[in-house]
């Protein structure tokens, strides 16, 4: 009989360390997965971060842009202006020289 009370001590040792096994390593487990969902909170919260440094920085942008559009749009039409301006410039310099449609030395 005390061959079958040593198995069975055996065998109850054997479940104790199967079932605190189980158990140590599901809690691991779970700590690893709070570990885990921390880190990828952390990370998570990162990428939101830099993620409204870009957007901050295209709406800095599109900004500029549009100044610069507008900058253009004013220079454009300033251009114009000269233009006109030098197109009556011309032929009031030609009609004090006396040419009134060309100048002397154009063929006709």
């Amino acid at each position: 009989m005390q061959d079958g009370l040593k198995d069975f001590i055996t065998g109850l040792v054997a479940l104790a360390g199967l079932a605190l096994s189980f158990y140590f390593g599901s809690k691991t487990k779970r700590r690893n997965d709070k570990c885990d969902d921390q880190n990828e909170a952390s990370e998570l919260t990162r990428l939101g971060v830099m993620l409204g440094f870009i957007r901050d920085d295209v709406v800095e942008i599109k900004s500029g842009m549009k100044n610069k559009q507008e900058e253009d749009k004013d220079t454009r039409e300033r251009l114009v202006k000269v233009e006109e301006s030098t197109k009556q410039a011309h032929k009031r310099i030609d009609q004090m020289m006396g040419y009134r449609i060309k100048p002397p030395d154009s063929e006709a």
